[in-house]
């Protein structure tokens, strides 16, 4: 199996693949204006569409957007396979609900690989999965 990613190289694919979703989220949450609210609403929309297509992408292929970007991809731990569509959707529906869950689950989850062994999110553990360089 390549080598695993480094924690730097999955922050950056997580902003490109969930970024525009997060922030027309919390634009969207902070106006006072009804056309911003549908127009941020409607892009709120859309980064969910976004981040959804990545996962699945991210499952199938074992890269999203951001992980080709950034040159890594998702695996399978047992043999390095891409993982399916199911569990990457798993990761990414496991990766918001920590967020929506209370902010500490959330930063933990996206900090966990710092120090873990096989640097690993708690998404990864439970879909099985490794994140690993490409080159």
């Amino acid at each position: 199996m390549p080598p695993l990613a480094d924690w730097g190289q999955r922050a950056g694919a997580f902003a490109l693949d969930n970024g525009p979703t997060i922030v027309a989220g919390w634009i969207a949450g902070a106006t006072r204006s009804v056309t911003l609210d549908v127009i941020f609403g409607v892009l709120s929309f859309l980064g969910l569409i976004w981040a959804i297509v990545n996962a699945v992408r991210a499952g199938r292929s074992g890269q999203s957007y951001g992980k080709r970007v950034l040159g890594i991809r998702l695996a399978r731990l047992a043999d390095g396979q891409p993982v399916g569509a199911g569990f990457g959707f798993l990761r990414l529906f496991l990766n918001w609900l920590f967020w929506i869950a209370c902010l500490l689950p959330g930063v933990l989850n996206l900090l966990w690989p710092l120090w873990d062994g096989k640097r690993q999110t708690w998404s990864d553990k439970i879909a099985r999965s490794v994140v690993v360089r490409t080159q």
